[in-house]
């Protein structure tokens, strides 16, 4: 592996995380955090979040505001370091990514996992 975050065999990562602040009177405060390790990288996750939104709503957020998880989630997305390869970045479905009910089977303490704890509990 090069040093030149330009070329070709370099991987990049991002993050796109969704998190729901709870308000009083119910409601609801949706947060939206997006990195990556360059610049490059945080470009990649908008454009991931912006083309396959859809997606992602049904995976994480379609019919789980019951369970307590609201929705949320942490995806992590890999890709080259290339400026004309966003189309290239993907993300693993299960390996890194992180959800409240992922959280909460493993048995980590956290915001997250406790929703879902107060849910079942």
């Amino acid at each position: 592996m090069t040093n030149n975050p330009g070329a070709p065999d370099v991987r990049d990562y991002a993050v796109i995380l969704r998190h729901t602040q709870q308000k009083p009177n119910r409601h609801r405060k949706v947060v939206f955090a997006l990195g990556g390790f360059t610049e490059r990288g945080t470009a990649a996750a908008g454009r991931y979040l912006a083309h396959n939104w859809f997606e992602l709503w049904e995976r994480h957020v379609q019919g789980v505001f019951d369970s307590g998880s609201l929705g949320d989630f942490l995806v992590v997305l890999e890709g080259p370091s290339l400026p004309e390869s966003v189309s290239e970045w993907w993300s693993e479905d299960e390996g890194l990514n992180v959800t409240p009910q992922r959280l909460f089977d493993k048995g980590i303490k956290c915001e997250w996992s406790d929703r879902l704890a107060n849910k079942t509990g």
